[in-house]
């Protein structure tokens, strides 16, 4: 196979799920990296990240002022925000987002 093969027509940085959701926050201009070409290593890359909870962590509701328990906000990034995703606490299904 000859090394030109696989160069790209453009560089692309792959940056991690994480860092890529924040970046897009404050760069409209940002566009997520394609997909890995078949033929190269994907390193790895979650294509799905939880940013709140943590894996294993617990949490704790506190109550409001009213004395009602505040609701969870969870919090995930995703490479393709088009992308659906399930929710499920304690195996309850709460509702299915993009």
């Amino acid at each position: 196979m000859d090394k030109d093969e696989l160069l790209p027509e453009q560089l692309v940085l792959y940056i991690p799920t994480v860092i890529a959701g924040y970046y897009k926050k404050y760069h409209s201009d940002y566009k997520n990296s394609p997909p890995y070409h078949e033929k190269c290593s994907n390193n790895n890359t979650k294509p799905l990240v939880f940013i709140f909870p943590k894996e294993n962590s617990r949490v704790y509701l506190s109550k409001g002022f009213n004395g009602e328990i505040n609701e969870l906000v969870l919090k995930i990034v995703h490479t393709r925000p088009e992308t659906k995703v399930h929710w499920y606490v304690d195996n309850i299904y709460i509702r299915t987002l993009k």
